[in-house]
């Protein structure tokens, strides 16, 4: 074979890969399209898309679904993402707990579980535990989707995606984890690991609140703050990967120390851990009522819910408590808007249940101090998927590296009836 024929042959594969993710990624925003549309959408030859879609239906990633009428009356057969193409893995490290969903291809969720554990465990503790929770979905998923397409984990802290390793995560203390490592001697799929704010700013951009913006902020207030940046419809991580750490701005530099090692960081302002501060700091302030009695003796029971319940009934202890963190919120997200100037502002993470409550005060502070032409048009939303955000995204993951080399997977072996 000459040199120019093998150029030849590798330019029309890579032609061929290319034609797949573009006509794979229509599905993401149609839910059921002919081929005749694909033809119009992608402006591919007829023979190339029925040749190309045929090769996804092998490959088990589009089903066709039924006839419907076209122009001129025509019927034409429809497709759609097929959701047993296979089941999808993601997973969360929080603070002190940790959370495993599994979906089918179409990101439904079909089997959930959440596991309590101890900040003081150590890495490898943890982690076992982890294996476990895999395992066992591995196990109890349904049937009916037989493989597992790749496992995704969010964790928060400083993570480099590159190789999966945990850098740094100030909560737990944990220090240069290879967890992506310690995973695949375990589990022999794709796997990934990232940044649980990076994760769930991909969920909300895939199939949340983020859907069709191309300039997105998101911060992710739970026990700290987090953040993630997309631009012109990519995924911001910075120099070494990572970008988005908004909770260690130094907001206040004689201000309360943070697990960092740092005074005066946005996370302790903002987070939940301030919102309990502000509840215990404002008893002396406020008329005796229910909530306060509760807080003066059983502090042990301040718990998000219970705020949120006090809020509920206008305890003005709560009020004053979430008055407080939104305006936090809203100071650090004003600079974040001067400097990025996104379309969207999406508040994720633990303290977004409480979005009634912190929209307000956030607006009113980004009204006073981001610039007018900063402040233009900008839009502040919850996180669609709340503090399950990231567990979306990790699926948001998988599914984005099989839009983009759908060619990786073996063609899916049909089942005789």
């Amino acid at each position: 074979m000459t040199l120019q024929k093998r150029i030849r042959t590798g330019d029309q594969e890579l032609v061929r890969q290319i034609n797949l993710t573009i006509i794979l990624n229509c599905f993401l925003e149609h839910s059921s399209i002919s081929r005749a549309r694909l033809t119009d959408m992608t402006s591919l030859n007829k023979a190339t898309v029925s040749r190309l879609v045929d090769e996804l239906i092998d490959r088990g990633l589009l089903q066709e679904v039924g006839l419907s009428m076209q122009e001129l009356g025509r019927p034409s057969r429809m497709l759609e993402i097929n959701p047993r193409a296979g089941y999808i893995l993601s997973g969360e490290i929080g603070e002190n707990q940790l959370s495993l969903i599994c979906t089918n291809f179409s990101h439904e969720i079909i089997w959930h579980i959440q596991e309590p554990f101890d900040p003081t465990s150590s890495p490898e503790t943890v982690l076992e535990c982890l294996k476990d929770l895999i395992f066992r979905a591995i196990i109890e998923h349904p049937q009916e989707y037989d493989r597992l397409l790749g496992i995704a984990l969010g964790i928060t802290g400083l993570v480099d995606p590159a190789d999966g390793m945990l850098v740094y995560e100030p909560t737990l203390n944990w220090r240069n984890i290879p967890v992506r490592e310690w995973l695949m001697t375990h589990f022999q799929v794709p796997i990934f690991v990232d940044n649980d704010a990076n994760m769930a700013l991909l969920g909300e951009y895939y199939w949340g609140a983020a859907k069709h913006c191309t300039q997105v902020v998101y911060i992710s207030a739970g026990i700290g703050v987090g953040g993630a940046i997309i631009m012109d419809g990519k995924l911001q991580r910075g120099y070494g990967g990572f970008a988005g750490e908004f909770g260690h701005m130094t907001v206040d530099p004689g201000g309360a120390m943070c697990d960092c090692g740092n005074r005066g960081c946005w996370a302790t302002q903002a987070s939940v851990t301030s919102l309990y501060k502000h509840v215990f700091d404002g008893i002396t302030e406020q008329p005796p009522t229910p909530f306060g009695e509760l807080v003066r003796e059983q502090p042990g029971q301040v718990n998000l819910d219970r705020v949120l319940q006090a809020a509920n009934v206008q305890d003005p202890l709560a009020g004053q408590a979430f008055e407080k963190v939104g305006q936090a919120l809203g100071t650090g997200i004003a600079s974040l808007i001067n400097a990025f100037s996104p379309e969207l502002v999406v508040l994720g993470g633990e303290l977004s249940a409480a979005g009634e409550y912190l929209l307000g005060p956030i607006r009113d502070e980004i009204q006073h101090r981001s610039l007018s032409l900063g402040r233009r048009e900008i839009q502040v939303a919850l996180a669609k998927h709340g503090k399950d955000a990231c567990l979306i995204g990790g699926i948001a993951t998988v599914f984005q590296s099989i839009l983009a080399e759908p060619y990786s997977l073996e063609p899916l072996l049909r089942k005789e009836n």
